[in-house]
């Protein structure tokens, strides 16, 4: 496993077709992933058949997770303030 620490994520594009994360107040004050959020920016077709680009702002709060998931494309993203630990396979 590689651990990269980025500095400064708020804003991220992905290249594929993307499946909702739900953002339920958790039951649990220990959730790993309560109060994050994800908001649909836009979305439309990508050049590449079966794909499109979605933009999404997800903001996460300090302490917080996204949690484990994965992305059928490609996926850039920008960090706007913070810092993020994003592990990869």
């Amino acid at each position: 496993m590689t651990r990269t620490r980025l500095v400064l994520a708020a804003f991220a594009v992905s290249t594929a077709a993307t499946g909702a994360l739900i953002t339920a107040p958790a039951a649990l004050a220990d959730d790993p992933t309560a109060g994050v959020s994800r908001t649909e920016l836009q979305r439309s077709a990508a050049p590449t058949p079966g794909f499109e680009i979605v933009q999404t702002r997800f903001e996460i709060p300090v302490g917080k997770e996204s949690g484990r998931h994965t992305h059928p494309g490609p996926e850039v993203g920008y960090i706007v303030q913070g810092d993020v630990d994003m592990v990869f396979d």
